[in-house]
């Protein structure tokens, strides 16, 4: 449905609008924000409001992205949702 092909989005654009990701992703602008929200629950994306509108961020995605080339990323590492919640 919408959230996976939205959640495949991500890799190649870690920050998102619901209207890029609608354009992106072939689906209404409704079901593109519904999606992203379901990805914020799940703790995929973290939501950033600027100005008027709202951006998506998938942050353990983006920290990949901008890794220098040749660093090291641990795949099994905990995601960045699961490292807040053992902080708290």
């Amino acid at each position: 449905g919408s959230t996976l092909a939205i959640a495949d989005l991500l890799v190649g654009s870690p920050v998102l609008t619901p209207a890029r990701a609608a354009r992106a992703a072939g689906k209404s602008l409704s079901s593109a924000r519904y999606a992203l929200e379901h990805l914020r629950e799940l703790g995929i994306v973290s939501r950033m409001r600027v100005g008027r509108s709202n951006k998506y961020v998938a942050q353990d995605v983006q920290e990949a992205v901008v890794a220098p080339m040749g660093s090291n990323i641990v795949i099994n590492a905990p995601l960045l949702r699961d490292r807040r919640a053992s902080l708290a």
